[in-house]
């Protein structure tokens, strides 16, 4: 009969982990998904940032060469 109770012990114990760890993840994804979407922005931001500087570099490179 013990081993029976410390088996049903240790199966509490562990479906106890189980729903705290179901617990965390589902506090977890959310923040996931936000963190996706800023880096998405980020991405985009980035994007936006470089395009100008590169069409500049573009231009200087252009009218060096036309100096020359």
């Amino acid at each position: 009969m013990s081993q029976q109770k410390t088996l049903s012990f240790i199966e509490e114990r562990v479906l106890q982990k189980l729903c705290e760890k179901d617990k965390e993840l589902e506090m977890i994804n959310p923040k996931n998904k936000e963190l996706e979407v800023r880096i998405e922005q980020i991405t985009m931001e980035d994007g936006a940032c470089k395009q100008p500087a590169k069409c500049s570099e573009y231009m200087i490179a252009a009218l060096i060469y036309i100096i020359k």
